[in-house]
């Protein structure tokens, strides 16, 4: 272990939750607590990215990863509420975004263990964004021509770029304490 544990994770998961919760309230308001609204994904996919950030830094990855399949499964059981084409899509779009954020928290903590203490949030952004925009795609099957796709393009990827940044900034933030960082990256003291 060496990472601060169990205690190491929650705190890890209360400060990347907080963080996107935070930057969500503050970049759209209440927007963030309506379900049909994009935004509630800094809610949903922030707890989820903050999950399996905090079990991928304490050496837990096959656990990370069973937390990204709990969360495709609850998203298929609200899918199936849309019908079987959108539910379909939108189960695809689920596991992508799952997926990613596994992949994404990976690429994290190989950083880190290549020696970057600081900084890696403003990766998880742009990487977390890929993922939303490469879902977001799924999300298009139902949509009528009417319908602003462009709009959901960009929605998709600020939001990503958003949640991601700010969950990796809680989670940095945390490992600054000497506590919760890593042995790998841990200075000597004199």
């Amino acid at each position: 272990m060496g990472r601060g544990g169990e205690f190491g994770a929650l705190v890890r998961f209360v400060a990347g939750c907080s963080a996107s919760l935070l930057a969500g309230a503050f970049l759209f308001h209440a927007r963030i607590f309506e379900p049909d609204s994009a935004w509630f994904q800094c809610l949903t996919v922030g707890a989820l990215l903050a999950g399996v950030l905090a079990l991928t830094r304490i050496g837990r990855p096959g656990q990370a990863l069973l937390l990204a399949i709990s969360y495709t499964l609850v998203q298929i059981g609200y899918a199936w509420t849309q019908g079987w084409r959108r539910a379909l899509a939108e189960t695809v779009a689920s596991a992508v975004v799952a997926a990613g954020a596994v992949v994404v928290a990976q690429i994290f903590d190989l950083l880190d263990r290549d020696g970057y203490r600081f900084g890696k949030f403003a990766l998880l952004g742009p990487l977390l964004a890929g993922v939303f925009l490469a879902s977001a795609t799924l999300t298009l099957v139902g949509l009528s021509p009417a319908d602003d796709v462009f709009g959901l393009l960009v929605r998709q990827v600020f939001v990503g770029l958003v949640v991601g940044d700010s969950v990796g900034l809680g989670v940095e933030l945390v490992e600054l304490v000497p506590v919760f960082r890593p042995k790998a990256t841990q200075i000597p003291e004199a």
